[in-house]
């Protein structure tokens, strides 16, 4: 649990705080053993804040897997700037078999403006890792954030299709409450909606009105 990043969209440090908290290898492994052979679950999601932040428990937990050798699938999410290729040479060794990327944006301006501290250079990069290690790969895109224009939508849309991904999922920048987007918001009157959802477009940025984001969206789930 916990994330030390601080992206204006999450509102992860908001439930689990900033500080990492890990479980030891062996109790995951063991809880795994357990489900494999009482309930014959071979199938797993490694269910973390970002799966890759500590790269020493990421490698010690897929050594034991490898050791213990039980017959799983997993997949795991990371952001691209934590994983490596022989992280992801590991992975896929302990029965990973796809990796999830929070790959946001190709917008430079959005980028900064939600502090998320990486470019689309390490976006392709890591994508690419993860391929090469065999690797199914999805990446995770959130459209209209403070920064965005439809050019730029456009763009991301474009740069995601083009990216050697096996799943791309395009959300809509959510204001949830508390969150740093929230804050950012209620200061410059971008949001005027009964509920707030990924699903649908709530914010309403100068040129990027929520009917003309939604539909964007929609197009980009279609390519």
């Amino acid at each position: 649990r916990g994330c030390p990043f601080s992206c204006s969209f999450c509102t992860v440090p908001l439930y689990y705080g900033h500080k990492v908290r890990t479980r030891s290898p062996a109790s995951v492994v063991q809880e795994i053993a357990r489900n494999v052979s009482a309930f014959g679950v071979h199938d797993f999601l490694m269910w973390a804040e970002t799966f890759t932040i500590d790269r020493a428990f990421v490698l010690e937990l897929c050594g034991a897997l490898i050791r213990a050798g039980l017959p799983i699938r997993w997949s795991a999410n990371s952001r691209v700037d934590t994983a490596d290729r022989e992280m992801l040479d590991a992975m896929r060794a302990a029965g990973c078999r796809m990796v999830s990327f929070g790959i946001e944006s190709f917008s430079p301006a959005a980028l900064e403006q939600a502090g998320k501290r990486i470019d689309a250079g390490m976006c392709e990069a890591a994508v690419r890792a993860a391929r090469a290690a065999g690797l199914w790969t999805a990446g995770h895109f959130v459209l209209g954030l403070p920064g965005d224009t439809e050019g730029s939508v456009r763009e991301t849309v474009r740069r995601a299709c083009a990216l050697p991904l096996d799943l791309a999922q395009f959300y809509a920048a959510a204001p949830f409450a508390g969150s740093p987007l929230w804050r950012e918001a209620r200061v410059h009157g971008w949001v005027d909606a009964p509920e707030v959802s990924q699903s649908a477009p709530s914010l309403t940025l100068p040129g990027l009105p929520p009917r003309l984001l939604g539909a964007m969206i929609a197009r980009a789930k279609r390519r």
